[in-house]
């Protein structure tokens, strides 16, 4: 009998007194009870009767911030209980003060951490590292189910996971840009004390390379030439197409090639070549301007007519629409289909390599192995049995 007064019940209550209806709102509370003695404790949500069902929220547009709302509230309350039973005395009456210092304390050390963390792992690195870092970062305060440590758990990355395969991106995008990230930040809690285990030891999840279409994001020899004769409607349809194809000749990211100085060129040779540091990793580029992209650059007196990616994306679509391409085209797909040009062309991996800025040609054969099928072809028709 004494066994059964011990245990601590943890349970979500609506509208204990009855003064919901259908034009009043009930309020939801969490009723704790230990040792026949029972505590209520606010949750900050009220709704009316036709919106409570099986202990959660619905009918109502904000039905999910309320609900994630009142599942904090029953976490938080259980995870103050058990570090009560581990003390050895459960208190009621102080549950409410344990709920005030976990909630001013751990979800601002949290942040904190987690910002230290992101200036230290940006610094000396690209301005696209430090960018990365606080979009995932942001990314992860708008969630609104991870708050505070205890919120670090295998079935909140799970959850998170669910969400962005829910919004479209595949396996290495949510990899790359989200769980990798968030591991790191986690790895560095672990290190420093702060959480007792790393949700992704028994999570596994991994990049998703064979379903992930983007290695074919390349425009073939014959599109892009349709794209270099189309006729555009408008000045800045013709500038948009002219440095998406200036981008393709060189093989530069948007970034790199928003950031192109033409008084950095040299001459070697009689051929004009580009020397520079990639954005995102800092790693050596080097590439000769071909003719089609000297001509360009001539054309606008070596200043390239460089708008917003987001605007230069959104024209992107409307010229190759133009073109009569239905592809869903975007600015990276000129580095791609640029790299895959010069391979079918006969231009040695090395230096290919050298021309995106990889640190190794093993990067540059891993992404465009698979592009190559040209060159398989070509080559094989010159065999004759």
């Amino acid at each position: 009998m004494y066994k059964q007064q011990s245990i601590v019940y943890v349970k979500v209550i609506f509208d204990r007194k009855k003064k919901g209806g259908p034009e009043r709102d009930g309020a939801v509370e969490v009723r704790v009870t230990y040792r026949r003695k029972q505590k209520y404790l606010s949750t900050g949500v009220f709704c009316r009767p036709k919106n409570w069902k099986s202990e959660m929220v619905v009918g109502r547009l904000d039905a999910h911030q309320l609900n994630i709302k009142i599942d904090r509230m029953v976490r938080d309350v259980r995870w103050v209980v058990n570090q009560m039973q581990e003390d050895g005395r459960v208190d009621l009456d102080e549950i409410p003060h344990w709920l005030d210092d976990l909630c001013n304390g751990c979800e601002a050390s949290m942040w904190d951490f987690f910002n230290k963390r992101k200036e230290a792992r940006s610094y000396g690195k690209g301005k696209s590292v430090g960018y990365r870092l606080a979009y995932f970062l942001e990314y992860l305060r708008g969630l609104g189910y991870i708050h505070t440590w205890r919120d670090v758990t295998e079935e909140n990355v799970i959850r998170m996971d669910r969400d962005l395969i829910s919004a479209g991106l595949k396996g290495s995008t949510r990899w790359y840009n989200y769980h990798r990230i968030f591991s790191y930040f986690i790895a560095d809690a672990i290190r420093e004390g702060y959480l007792p285990k790393n949700p992704y030891q028994d999570v596994k999840l991994c990049p998703d390379r064979d379903n992930d279409d983007s290695l074919n994001h390349v425009l073939t020899r014959e599109e892009l030439e349709r794209l270099r004769k189309v006729e555009l409607p408008t000045i800045c349809l013709s500038q948009v197409r002219d440095v998406f194809l200036f981008q393709t000749y060189t093989c530069m990211s948007y970034v790199d090639m928003a950031a192109f100085d033409s008084s950095l060129l040299k001459e070697v040779g009689g051929q004009y070549v580009y020397m520079g540091k990639r954005a995102k990793t800092g790693k050596d580029f080097c590439f000769v301007l071909l003719p089609p992209a000297v001509e360009i650059l001539h054309k606008y007196f070596g200043r390239l007519p460089i708008i917003s990616n987001q605007r230069y994306n959104s024209y992107v679509k409307m010229v190759v629409q133009a073109a009569g391409i239905d592809k869903p085209v975007t600015t990276h797909w000129a580095r791609h289909t640029g790299a895959t040009l010069l391979l079918n062309a006969g231009v040695s991996m090395d230096v290919v390599a050298k021309v995106l800025g990889h640190s190794s040609t093993a990067i540059t054969r891993k992404i465009y192995a698979k592009m190559l099928e040209e060159t398989v072809v070509r080559e094989m028709d010159k065999v004759r049995f």
